[in-house]
């Protein structure tokens, strides 16, 4: 195989990754848009056009901090990260245990994982996948990775069986510049004959496109920029690859689907997504019926010489031909309301597993202690299954 052959064969396996994740970008738009409190827009100006209430109230967000909250505290309520046991406490191996997780604590520290890692668990329960970077930089350095710059192999079923991921990097002319003298990329281009629309300075970010691909037990590397010029290919990594994801729900695939791609997990907050949709409308819609409750609309004869604007007024003398012609028309009953948006509520719990009181919400509803302790039980015992399916996954 030539080298333009080559090259020809990494650039189409770019754009195979890129389709496979946007297969994905609309659902997961979607879910951020939950974490943001964003109403579809079409749906938003429906409302404010009728002047009714259009607010968001992000029940599901209370319950994904909830899981994000537990995840935090499982990983980092201690130092101690790891833990490492001799075999025997009467041998050597105790004392270089002890060294090693001394060493491991200490690097810990340096390289400020909570930092890195916090985000990333917040994340995690909106976009399904969590994505982290490893590489030496004067000391271990670890980077939350973005779920839209970062693309598996699609016909990959898991980690394992993975054979390429691109990362999208956007990268200084200074640093390219850089590792050119470096010899870390070849100096074939030069980036200033190659971006040509806009003014290049020293810290101005240009797109590229790294594609690792696998080679037995050997990771290469090709680093691309508008996917025709090679800054780098197939470059051996001594370390292997610097990357590790996970995530908490394996995906299901559909029988007959094609665009399943096995390395992206499912959003935690998918399960609920509708029940929160519904519980904005309802919510909105008794906001709207206590509006009516307050200022309820009046119906009046054409001819009652009745004045609309004396009608607004809180007080005064109306003056009027026939007083009888005013009629309130029957607002909505706002029980009804309230009474589907418990029942939202409960199924959100039910499905979740994160009851309000799990939240530090008082029950609105007389439980039992038992009935109390049961849904207690079951949420821990979710957090814990999800803690470690993390776990197997992602380290």
């Amino acid at each position: 195989m030539t080298q333009t052959e080559r090259q020809n064969d990494l650039i189409d396996l770019i754009g195979e990754a890129e389709q496979g994740f946007d297969h994905y970008r609309g659902m997961l738009v979607e879910m951020q848009n939950l974490y943001f409190s964003v109403m579809d827009g079409s749906l938003k100006e429906y409302l404010k056009k009728r002047n009714k209430s259009s607010l968001f109230f992000n029940k599901a967000q209370a319950k994904m901090r909830r899981v994000s909250d537990s995840l935090v505290k499982n990983y980092f309520q201690n130092d101690k990260f790891v833990s490492i046991e001799p075999e025997r406490e009467d041998t050597d191996d105790a004392k270089d245990a002890k060294a090693l997780q001394s060493a491991i604590k200490e690097e810990l520290e340096n390289i400020k994982f909570f930092d890195q890692m916090s985000s990333g668990l917040y994340k995690l329960p909106y976009i399904g996948t969590l994505v982290t970077r490893s590489y030496w930089d004067d000391g271990l350095m670890v980077e939350d990775v973005d779920i839209d710059r970062f693309f598996f192999d699609p016909e990959a079923k898991s980690e394992q069986d993975t054979g390429y991921v691109v990362h999208v990097v956007h990268v200084t002319v200074d640093d390219i510049k850089r590792m050119q003298r470096a010899g870390v990329y070849n100096r074939e281009h030069s980036i200033e004959e190659l971006v040509t629309d806009t003014e290049l300075k020293g810290y101005t970010r240009v797109k590229l496109k790294e594609i690792y691909t696998k080679h037995g037990d050997i990771w290469k590397v090709s680093t691309v920029y508008d996917d025709t010029y090679f800054f780098r290919q197939d470059v051996p990594l001594k370390d292997g690859l610097p990357f590790n994801w996970g995530g908490l729900i394996r995906q299901l695939r559909h029988i007959d689907e094609d665009t399943f791609v096995g390395n992206y997990f499912e959003p935690f907050i998918a399960s609920i997504k509708t029940l929160q949709e519904e519980y904005n409308v309802r919510r909105n819609q008794m906001i709207d019926a206590n509006k009516q409750h307050l200022n309820p609309k009046l119906i009046t004869g054409k001819t009652s010489g009745i004045n609309p604007l004396d009608l607004e007024k809180p007080t005064g003398h109306i003056p009027a031909k026939d007083p009888g012609a005013i009629q309130i028309q029957p607002p909505p009953r706002i029980d009804v309301a309230l009474q589907d948006m418990q029942v939202i509520d409960q199924e959100m719990s039910e499905i979740s597993s994160i009851s309000p009181m799990m939240n530090g919400v008082a029950p609105t509803s007389n439980k039992t202690a038992t009935q109390t302790s049961v849904e207690h039980t079951e949420g821990s015992l979710k957090l814990e299954i999800l803690t470690r399916v993390l776990n197997e996954t992602f380290f």
